[in-house]
């Protein structure tokens, strides 16, 4: 803020008052407060892209707060932009990462799949799963299960599969996984805490599915 008050039209610093601004709004928890955060915010990358020279960094910084505002569509227009810019996508490789977000939230599961169709990877199978469940194709949802349990049995893993099990109605399924959940526990280390964060998650998701 004190760089633009010497320098007001500078494109890049408007650029960094906004990842600045964005940074403190995500750490609000939903609330007016924090929508108001993400309004400030949207504007600074705003007043960004309407200066020169236009480069990438602020349209992505848009589109995440609009995805975080939940105006996908308008979010989705800034992924457009984006996928046509070399620049943009030669320094941000897992660029699709943000674009299958916003389009599994704009309930989009076939594009997002088409997306993620020449990806590899831990976050591409997550990412495929949730569009499976979204389409409604419990077969291949299981099928992907199966394979991500056999490669990581993991507490995470569990936690994607019955969420995705739970959305497709396949709850003596879900029910089987939550039953081989952690445990509430004392913890000791990073990775138990995180274990206890997902028993957390999928306790949730067994008082959801009984309601």
């Amino acid at each position: 803020q004190a760089g633009l008050n010497h320098f007001a039209d500078s494109r890049f610093l408007f650029d960094h008052a906004g990842i600045a601004k964005w940074s403190l709004a995500v750490q609000l928890p939903p609330s007016e407060l924090r929508m108001r955060g993400l309004a400030d915010t949207e504007q600074t990358y705003r007043k960004a892209l309407s200066l020169t020279p236009d480069t990438f960094h602020a349209h992505v910084g848009l589109m995440q707060t609009l995805c975080l505002m939940g105006r996908i569509d308008e979010a989705l227009e800034q992924c457009e932009w984006l996928t046509k810019d070399a620049d943009a996508m030669a320094a941000l490789p897992q660029f699709y990462v943000f674009e299958v977000s916003a389009l599994l939230q704009a309930n989009k599961p076939k594009e997002a799949l088409a997306r993620l169709a020449d990806k590899e990877g831990e976050d591409v199978q997550i990412f495929s799963l949730r569009a499976y469940a979204l389409a409604g194709d419990a077969n291949n949802a299981q099928k992907l299960i199966e394979t991500m349990r056999k490669a990581d049995p993991s507490a995470r893993t569990l936690v994607q599969a019955i969420d995705a099990l739970l959305y497709l109605g396949k709850k003596p399924e879900a029910a089987k996984l939550l039953a081989l959940c952690p445990k509430a526990a004392e913890f000791s280390s990073e990775e138990e805490r995180q274990d206890q964060l997902l028993s957390q998650s999928a306790a949730a998701m067994d008082v959801v599915s009984k309601a």
